[in-house]
């Protein structure tokens, strides 16, 4: 539960009950607002349990007990630990016990195939093959976009997962040095679920005016289902990558497809706990790397911290606590007011 969304916390809890509910609260800073709203929400709901019940995986515990988290439920991790690559460290917990310990320890052997791959070969590793991709659409193609599209539905958050990796590490404008970027550097992000992305988005990327580079995923043995299900969705990702490739020549205009749309295709056997952890350090890998090819720091986002810091000033101007932060919305202020009825 990221997201503030009033009508998703009140079905879930309408399905558990607080003796057998435990809370995992996953904050570095243990200071996100919209994180620490919904975990007091549930604090409060927990009542007498919530003591023992809530865990908190921060890198600033002393936080943590002021929530009111006991000291042998606080999973410490080093502040150095970036939030968008903690996956591995104790804010992982959820996704532990979400999937059971032996998936969690293979996904962490996945991990570090990866990771050992890097050190023994890094020329031959997929995160250097990866970052040079990236590096050749972003800077030699000048491509601003990258669609991320799964075909197996186990990754169909893979696109939301990137979009944090890739855009808030990559998207910066200064040099480590202090001086402007020399190139493009991180591109948009989006995507999604394959075959249903087929009936919205894809009819722009085969015949609009802009091409659009597409990672586009999937594996052999995909998901659960029929028999069948699985060559359906190869057979659509096959389809749509060649179209996008290919296009098609036809006399009647509104029937050309141009092709010539760059598509990396990744292939697996089969996605499980470890092929899956392989795959997310590779693409952290590659993002680090990036980060060093394009001499940018892929570890702050001052960009998001200055906007929440704005959020607290604009919080207290809603409130009547406290100035606006920013007079050119002082009307749009007034009227949320207005129609609070505490103008």
């Amino acid at each position: 539960m990221s997201n503030l969304d009033g009508r998703r916390i009140a079905r879930l809890l309408e399905k558990l009950a607080p003796e057998t509910t435990a809370l995992v609260v996953a904050s570095k800073s243990f200071c996100t607002s919209e994180t620490l709203a919904q975990a007091a929400l549930i604090r409060d709901w927990l009542g007498a349990c919530a003591a023992d019940r809530i865990w908190a995986a921060t890198a600033r515990p002393d936080r943590a007990r002021e929530f009111g988290v006991q000291n042998s439920n606080i999973l410490e991790f080093p502040e150095w630990v970036g939030g968008r690559f903690s996956l591995w460290s104790s804010v992982g917990l959820s996704a532990a016990a979400r999937i059971g310990p032996d998936a969690w320890i293979r996904l962490l052997a996945g991990a570090r195939r990866a990771d050992q791959q890097l050190v023994d070969d890094l020329p031959g590793s997929l995160a250097y093959a990866l970052a040079r991709v990236l590096d050749a659409l972003v800077r030699d193609g000048g491509f601003d976009t990258l669609g991320v599209v799964s075909y197996d539905p186990s990754l169909f958050l893979l696109a939301e997962h990137l979009q944090q990796l890739v855009m808030e590490s990559l998207g910066k404008s200064v040099e480590l040095d202090g001086q402007p970027s020399r190139g493009s550097t991180s591109p948009l992000i989006f995507g999604g679920a394959g075959t249903g992305l087929q009936h919205s988005l894809y009819q722009a990327l085969h015949q609009g005016t802009r091409r659009h580079p597409m990672l586009m995923l999937g594996s052999v043995f995909c998901g659960e289902g029929p028999e069948g299900w699985p060559s359906e969705q190869l057979s659509h990702l096959l389809g749509q990558a060649s179209a996008l490739v290919n296009g098609k020549p036809s006399r009647d205009r509104t029937r050309a497809l141009p092709g010539n749309n760059p598509v990396l295709l990744m292939l697996a056997r089969t996605l499980d706990a470890e092929s899956l952890g392989e795959l997310l350090a590779n693409f952290e890998h590659a993002v680090y790397l990036l980060s060093v090819i394009w001499r940018i720091n892929a570890f702050d986002q001052w960009g998001v911290e200055e906007g929440k810091r704005l959020a607290v000033e604009f919080r207290a101007a809603l409130d009547g606590t406290g100035p606006s932060p920013d007079p050119t919305l002082d009307p749009i202020i007034g009227w949320i007011r207005a129609q609070r009825g505490n103008a």
